[in-house]
């Protein structure tokens, strides 16, 4: 890699970037690379990313931010040939995680300089969106809508709006179709993965895997508060496929309704509420960097 784009969101999470450039100058004199860096202000991002990649023409794209960063970006490298990585500096960093990035910036962009390179598929969502990691319905959804409304970035921000909406539990009817067939149940969340793990380190896709031509769908129905703990376990321990309020479905396509309409997230990022949606699979859409495997 002799050019390297690196796109930067200041307002990712809530560590400090104060130093990054510093740190991305030193790298670059070490390891005898050019780079241009783009900082993201949330006003025609990706139109402006999309300039630089057709102007400087890098051998390979680095985010510093979360997953809505990288999903911004990932859309503009899909079906090409230039690699993404991740420099973990969001909220959650669920797919950097899940990649084996470390989260310190200069170790990190140590292990995305080896270049172990990853042909990841993505969904497409109603047609426009494209999701490269983990996109929900309900619950999950509106905590993210609840800790964007409210500024409170990290670990506490999350988990006392996790605590709110447990305490006020929403269910919702939802119908799956897929190639396979149809069910119906009462749900309080959809997950539509190609990853496995959220950003909590909650697994919540224990049988699929990124580049195996399929997605999955999980579907979580209501279930009694005393199972509570039950169910927090199964999630960090890969067993949430074996619980009896769960169903997992492995499809290529989708249409899901569900209602009343529910907020929906991909990849981090909240969509308009919605009674329908409609996921279509693309297999090796997207080059990422993983680090080595632990």
């Amino acid at each position: 890699m002799k050019r390297i784009l690196f796109v930067i969101n200041p307002a990712s999470g809530n560590t400090d970037k104060s130093g990054l450039k510093n740190t991305i100058s030193e790298a670059a004199k070490t390891h005898g690379f050019d780079y241009h860096v783009f900082e993201t202000t949330g006003k025609n991002d990706q139109q402006k990313i999309k300039s630089f990649l057709k102007q400087h023409k890098p051998e390979a794209v680095f985010v510093a931010g979360g997953d809505g960063t990288v999903n911004l970006t990932g859309e503009l490298l899909t079906g090409s040939k230039i690699p993404l990585g991740i420099i973990p500096m969001g909220s959650a960093n669920g797919l950097a995680s899940e990649l084996n990035i470390p989260p310190n910036p200069e170790q990190a962009i140590e292990v995305l300089l080896k270049g172990n390179y990853e042909n990841r598929d993505s969904l497409l969502i109603n047609d426009h969106v494209k999701s490269f990691h983990l996109s929900d319905l309900g619950m999950n959804a509106r905590i993210i809508k609840r800790f964007e409304k409210e500024g409170i970035r990290g670990w506490f921000g999350y988990f006392k709006q996790f605590y709110k909406e447990f305490r006020n539990i929403q269910k919702f009817r939802c119908t799956i179709k897929t190639e396979s067939g149809q069910v119906s149940h009462k749900a309080l969340m959809v997950v539509l993965a190609t990853g496995f793990q959220y950003g909590t380190g909650a697994i919540v896709n224990s049988t699929g895997k990124p580049d195996d031509g399929k997605f999955e769908i999980i579907l979580i129905k209501p279930y009694r508060s005393k199972f509570f703990f039950k169910m927090a376990i199964a999630f960090f321990m890969r067993k949430l496929h074996k619980m009896e309020n769960v169903i997992v479905l492995s499809a290529t396509e989708a249409d899901i309704e569900v209602k009343p309409a529910q907020d929906l997230q991909v990849d981090g990022e909240l969509q308009k509420k919605t009674e329908q949606v409609k996921v279509r699979l693309i297999p090796g859409d997207l080059l990422m960097i993983r680090g080595s495997n632990p």
